[in-house]
Protein backbone atom coordinates (compact mmCIF):
# COMPACT_ATOMS: atom_id res chain seq x y z
CA UNK A 1 0.00 0.00 0.00
CA UNK A 2 1.29 3.46 -0.92
CA UNK A 3 0.35 6.12 1.65
CA UNK A 4 2.02 9.28 0.41
CA UNK A 5 1.23 12.90 1.17
CA UNK A 6 2.59 16.31 0.23
CA UNK A 7 4.63 16.52 3.44
CA UNK A 8 6.29 13.11 3.24
CA UNK A 9 10.05 13.52 3.54
CA UNK A 10 10.90 10.96 0.88
CA UNK A 11 7.96 11.29 -1.49
CA UNK A 12 8.56 10.66 -5.18
CA UNK A 13 8.02 13.36 -7.78
CA UNK A 14 4.93 11.54 -9.12
CA UNK A 15 3.59 10.58 -5.67
CA UNK A 16 0.01 11.63 -6.44
CA UNK A 17 -0.11 9.46 -9.55
CA UNK A 18 1.33 6.46 -7.70
CA UNK A 19 -1.14 6.96 -4.86
CA UNK A 20 -4.09 7.07 -7.28
CA UNK A 21 -2.87 3.91 -9.02
CA UNK A 22 -2.47 2.12 -5.71
CA UNK A 23 -5.99 3.07 -4.62
CA UNK A 24 -7.44 1.77 -7.87
CA UNK A 25 -5.42 -1.46 -7.82
CA UNK A 26 -6.41 -2.21 -4.24
CA UNK A 27 -10.06 -1.29 -4.88
CA UNK A 28 -10.10 1.47 -2.32
CA UNK A 29 -11.27 5.07 -2.61
CA UNK A 30 -9.45 8.29 -1.70
CA UNK A 31 -9.54 9.20 1.99
CA UNK A 32 -10.40 12.89 2.58
CA UNK A 33 -8.17 13.04 5.67
CA UNK A 34 -5.16 11.83 3.63
CA UNK A 35 -5.72 12.44 -0.08
CA UNK A 36 -6.01 15.93 -1.54
CA UNK A 37 -8.14 17.10 -4.48
CA UNK A 38 -5.45 16.30 -7.07
CA UNK A 39 -5.14 12.69 -5.88
CA UNK A 40 -8.91 12.33 -6.05
CA UNK A 41 -9.00 13.77 -9.57
CA UNK A 42 -6.18 11.46 -10.70
CA UNK A 43 -8.07 8.53 -9.21
CA UNK A 44 -11.27 9.44 -11.08
CA UNK A 45 -9.28 9.98 -14.27
CA UNK A 46 -7.72 6.52 -13.98
CA UNK A 47 -11.13 4.90 -13.62
CA UNK A 48 -12.44 6.62 -16.75
CA UNK A 49 -9.25 5.89 -18.66
CA UNK A 50 -9.39 2.21 -17.74
CA UNK A 51 -13.02 2.01 -18.84
CA UNK A 52 -12.28 3.71 -22.16
CA UNK A 53 -9.32 1.46 -22.97
CA UNK A 54 -10.85 -1.91 -22.10
CA UNK A 55 -10.59 -4.29 -25.09
CA UNK A 56 -14.35 -4.96 -25.13
CA UNK A 57 -15.24 -1.26 -24.94
CA UNK A 58 -17.68 -0.11 -27.59
CA UNK A 59 -17.48 3.38 -29.02
CA UNK A 60 -13.94 3.73 -27.67
CA UNK A 61 -13.29 6.97 -29.55
CA UNK A 62 -16.43 8.54 -28.14
CA UNK A 63 -15.43 7.59 -24.61
CA UNK A 64 -11.96 9.04 -25.09
CA UNK A 65 -13.48 12.27 -26.35
CA UNK A 66 -15.67 12.40 -23.26
CA UNK A 67 -12.58 11.76 -21.14
CA UNK A 68 -10.86 14.75 -22.75
CA UNK A 69 -13.92 16.92 -22.15
CA UNK A 70 -14.07 15.96 -18.48
CA UNK A 71 -10.33 15.92 -17.68
CA UNK A 72 -8.83 18.05 -20.48
CA UNK A 73 -5.65 19.40 -18.81
CA UNK A 74 -4.95 16.17 -16.91
CA UNK A 75 -5.49 14.08 -20.04
CA UNK A 76 -2.90 16.06 -22.01
CA UNK A 77 -0.52 16.08 -19.03
CA UNK A 78 -0.86 12.29 -18.84
CA UNK A 79 -0.18 12.03 -22.57
CA UNK A 80 3.10 13.94 -22.12
CA UNK A 81 4.06 11.92 -19.04
CA UNK A 82 3.47 8.57 -20.73
CA UNK A 83 5.87 9.43 -23.56
CA UNK A 84 9.60 9.78 -22.96
CA UNK A 85 10.06 12.51 -25.57
CA UNK A 86 11.29 16.07 -25.99
CA UNK A 87 8.09 17.68 -24.67
CA UNK A 88 8.25 15.81 -21.38
CA UNK A 89 11.98 16.45 -20.93
CA UNK A 90 11.56 20.13 -21.81
CA UNK A 91 8.64 20.69 -19.42
CA UNK A 92 10.47 19.00 -16.55
CA UNK A 93 13.69 20.91 -17.27
CA UNK A 94 11.80 24.22 -17.21
CA UNK A 95 10.17 23.29 -13.89
CA UNK A 96 13.61 22.46 -12.48
CA UNK A 97 14.79 25.84 -13.80
CA UNK A 98 12.01 27.43 -11.67
CA UNK A 99 10.17 28.89 -14.64
CA UNK A 100 6.57 29.96 -13.89
CA UNK A 101 3.84 27.72 -15.36
CA UNK A 102 2.76 30.59 -17.63
CA UNK A 103 6.23 30.85 -19.19
CA UNK A 104 6.48 27.09 -19.62
CA UNK A 105 3.10 27.00 -21.36
CA UNK A 106 4.27 29.72 -23.75
CA UNK A 107 7.39 27.75 -24.62
CA UNK A 108 5.69 24.38 -25.30
CA UNK A 109 3.09 25.79 -26.31
CA UNK A 110 0.04 24.57 -24.41
CA UNK A 111 -2.54 25.76 -21.93
CA UNK A 112 -1.28 26.86 -18.53
CA UNK A 113 -3.70 24.40 -16.94
CA UNK A 114 -1.90 21.51 -18.66
CA UNK A 115 1.45 22.54 -17.13
CA UNK A 116 -0.13 22.91 -13.69
CA UNK A 117 -1.78 19.49 -14.00
CA UNK A 118 1.56 17.97 -15.00
CA UNK A 119 3.26 19.49 -11.98
CA UNK A 120 0.51 18.53 -9.56
CA UNK A 121 0.23 14.89 -10.58
CA UNK A 122 3.46 13.85 -12.29
CA UNK A 123 6.28 16.22 -11.31
CA UNK A 124 5.66 17.80 -7.91
CA UNK A 125 9.16 19.09 -7.14
CA UNK A 126 9.12 22.88 -6.85
CA UNK A 127 9.13 22.91 -3.05
CA UNK A 128 12.18 20.60 -3.05
CA UNK A 129 14.43 22.50 -5.46
CA UNK A 130 16.30 24.22 -2.64
CA UNK A 131 17.60 20.82 -1.56
CA UNK A 132 20.63 20.03 -3.71
CA UNK A 133 20.69 16.47 -2.36
CA UNK A 134 17.09 15.88 -3.49
CA UNK A 135 17.80 17.32 -6.93
CA UNK A 136 20.93 15.22 -7.44
CA UNK A 137 19.39 12.02 -6.10
CA UNK A 138 15.86 12.18 -7.51
CA UNK A 139 16.10 14.41 -10.58
CA UNK A 140 19.61 14.20 -12.06
CA UNK A 141 21.09 10.85 -11.01
CA UNK A 142 18.50 8.71 -12.85
CA UNK A 143 19.37 10.46 -16.10
CA UNK A 144 23.12 10.34 -15.47
CA UNK A 145 23.06 6.53 -15.54
CA UNK A 146 22.58 6.86 -19.31
CA UNK A 147 25.77 8.91 -19.65
CA UNK A 148 26.61 12.61 -19.41
CA UNK A 149 26.21 13.21 -23.13
CA UNK A 150 24.49 16.13 -24.90
CA UNK A 151 22.34 13.44 -26.54
CA UNK A 152 20.99 12.51 -23.12
CA UNK A 153 18.47 15.34 -23.27
CA UNK A 154 16.69 14.48 -20.03
CA UNK A 155 19.86 14.81 -17.92
CA UNK A 156 21.41 17.58 -20.00
CA UNK A 157 18.41 19.92 -20.01
CA UNK A 158 17.61 19.41 -16.34
CA UNK A 159 21.27 20.12 -15.49
CA UNK A 160 21.30 23.30 -17.56
CA UNK A 161 18.06 24.47 -15.99
CA UNK A 162 18.97 23.69 -12.41
CA UNK A 163 22.57 24.89 -12.33
CA UNK A 164 22.40 27.80 -14.78
CA UNK A 165 18.76 28.87 -14.94
CA UNK A 166 15.99 29.37 -17.45
CA UNK A 167 17.93 31.84 -19.62
CA UNK A 168 20.69 29.30 -20.29
CA UNK A 169 18.09 26.66 -21.13
CA UNK A 170 16.25 28.93 -23.57
CA UNK A 171 19.55 30.00 -25.11
CA UNK A 172 20.37 26.34 -25.79
CA UNK A 173 17.04 25.78 -27.52
CA UNK A 174 17.18 29.05 -29.44
CA UNK A 175 20.43 28.20 -31.24
CA UNK A 176 19.79 24.47 -31.49
CA UNK A 177 22.86 23.56 -29.47
CA UNK A 178 25.50 24.85 -27.10
CA UNK A 179 27.03 28.28 -27.42
CA UNK A 180 30.60 28.68 -26.20
CA UNK A 181 29.32 30.11 -22.94
CA UNK A 182 26.91 27.22 -22.38
CA UNK A 183 29.53 24.64 -23.38
CA UNK A 184 31.98 26.13 -20.92
CA UNK A 185 29.45 25.85 -18.09
CA UNK A 186 28.53 22.28 -18.98
CA UNK A 187 32.17 21.22 -19.32
CA UNK A 188 32.76 22.52 -15.81
CA UNK A 189 29.69 20.73 -14.47
CA UNK A 190 30.41 17.37 -16.11
CA UNK A 191 34.10 17.59 -15.19
CA UNK A 192 33.24 17.98 -11.50
CA UNK A 193 30.76 15.11 -11.64
CA UNK A 194 33.26 12.87 -13.41
CA UNK A 195 35.95 13.56 -10.84
CA UNK A 196 33.47 12.93 -8.03
CA UNK A 197 32.48 9.57 -9.53
CA UNK A 198 36.10 8.59 -10.09
CA UNK A 199 36.99 9.45 -6.51
CA UNK A 200 34.05 7.43 -5.20
CA UNK A 201 35.08 4.45 -7.32
CA UNK A 202 38.62 4.53 -5.96
CA UNK A 203 37.41 4.54 -2.35
CA UNK A 204 34.57 2.03 -2.61
CA UNK A 205 36.44 -0.79 -4.37
CA UNK A 206 39.31 -2.76 -2.92
CA UNK A 207 42.36 -2.51 -5.16
CA UNK A 208 44.23 -5.70 -5.94
CA UNK A 209 46.22 -7.10 -8.83
CA UNK A 210 42.93 -8.46 -10.13
CA UNK A 211 40.68 -5.41 -9.70
CA UNK A 212 43.21 -2.70 -10.65
CA UNK A 213 42.72 -3.06 -14.44
CA UNK A 214 38.96 -2.85 -14.06
CA UNK A 215 39.18 0.25 -11.84
CA UNK A 216 41.49 1.88 -14.36
CA UNK A 217 39.04 0.96 -17.11
CA UNK A 218 36.22 2.70 -15.25
CA UNK A 219 38.37 5.77 -14.74
CA UNK A 220 39.23 5.94 -18.43
CA UNK A 221 35.58 5.57 -19.36
CA UNK A 222 34.73 8.53 -17.14
CA UNK A 223 37.46 10.60 -18.76
CA UNK A 224 36.18 9.64 -22.18
CA UNK A 225 32.76 11.05 -21.28
CA UNK A 226 34.42 14.28 -20.21
CA UNK A 227 36.82 14.74 -23.09
CA UNK A 228 35.50 13.01 -26.23
CA UNK A 229 36.05 15.45 -29.09
CA UNK A 230 36.22 15.28 -32.86
CA UNK A 231 40.02 15.66 -32.74
CA UNK A 232 42.65 13.82 -30.74
CA UNK A 233 43.57 15.16 -27.32
CA UNK A 234 47.19 16.25 -27.05
CA UNK A 235 49.36 14.19 -24.67
CA UNK A 236 50.32 17.25 -22.67
CA UNK A 237 46.72 17.98 -21.61
CA UNK A 238 45.67 17.42 -17.97
CA UNK A 239 43.66 14.34 -18.90
CA UNK A 240 46.76 12.32 -19.78
CA UNK A 241 48.53 13.60 -16.69
CA UNK A 242 45.51 12.59 -14.59
CA UNK A 243 45.40 9.16 -16.19
CA UNK A 244 49.11 8.58 -15.63
CA UNK A 245 48.72 9.65 -12.00
CA UNK A 246 45.80 7.27 -11.60
CA UNK A 247 47.88 4.42 -13.03
CA UNK A 248 50.76 5.16 -10.68
CA UNK A 249 48.38 5.36 -7.71
CA UNK A 250 46.80 2.02 -8.55
CA UNK A 251 50.22 0.44 -9.13
CA UNK A 252 51.40 1.71 -5.75
CA UNK A 253 48.23 0.49 -4.03
CA UNK A 254 48.56 -2.96 -5.56
CA UNK A 255 52.16 -3.23 -4.37
CA UNK A 256 51.18 -2.04 -0.91
CA UNK A 257 48.36 -4.54 -0.60
CA UNK A 258 50.35 -7.44 -2.03
CA UNK A 259 54.07 -7.19 -1.42
CA UNK A 260 54.83 -9.98 -3.87
CA UNK A 261 53.55 -7.92 -6.81
CA UNK A 262 56.65 -6.26 -8.24
CA UNK A 263 55.22 -5.23 -11.63
CA UNK A 264 51.82 -3.78 -12.49
CA UNK A 265 49.38 -6.19 -14.15
CA UNK A 266 49.97 -6.61 -17.87
CA UNK A 267 46.94 -4.58 -18.93
CA UNK A 268 47.95 -1.70 -16.63
CA UNK A 269 51.44 -1.74 -18.08
CA UNK A 270 49.93 -1.54 -21.56
CA UNK A 271 47.85 1.49 -20.61
CA UNK A 272 50.88 3.21 -19.05
CA UNK A 273 52.93 2.60 -22.17
CA UNK A 274 50.30 4.14 -24.43
CA UNK A 275 49.89 7.17 -22.16
CA UNK A 276 53.61 7.92 -22.49
CA UNK A 277 53.53 8.01 -26.31
CA UNK A 278 53.69 11.48 -27.91
CA UNK A 279 50.62 10.94 -30.10
CA UNK A 280 48.35 9.65 -27.35
CA UNK A 281 44.61 9.96 -27.94
CA UNK A 282 42.62 9.25 -24.80
CA UNK A 283 39.73 7.78 -26.82
CA UNK A 284 42.12 5.23 -28.37
CA UNK A 285 43.47 4.35 -24.94
CA UNK A 286 39.96 3.63 -23.68
CA UNK A 287 39.09 1.52 -26.72
CA UNK A 288 42.31 -0.48 -26.59
CA UNK A 289 41.94 -1.01 -22.85
CA UNK A 290 38.39 -2.28 -23.34
CA UNK A 291 39.51 -4.68 -26.04
CA UNK A 292 42.30 -6.01 -23.82
CA UNK A 293 39.88 -6.52 -20.95
CA UNK A 294 37.84 -8.90 -23.10
CA UNK A 295 40.81 -11.10 -23.95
Amino acid sequence: MILSTKNDSFRTKDWRWLRAQDLLDSRRTPAPEVDDAQVTQAYRFLIRLQQAEEPITRNKEAKLRKLVEEFGPLYYAFDAYSKANFIRWAVEAMIVARMPAEDIAAQVPCEVAVVKAYEDVFFDVRDRLDSSLYVLNDLLSPGLTKGASPKNFDFYWKSLGYFYGADMLKEYWAVGGLTRKTQSHMDELISSMVRKNAAEASFTRSISSYSAPEIMQEYLELMKIEHVKSTAVAPTTPIVDDAATMVQAIQFSVKSLAGEVEEPPERLASVMERLRKPDTNIVDVVDVSKAAAKE
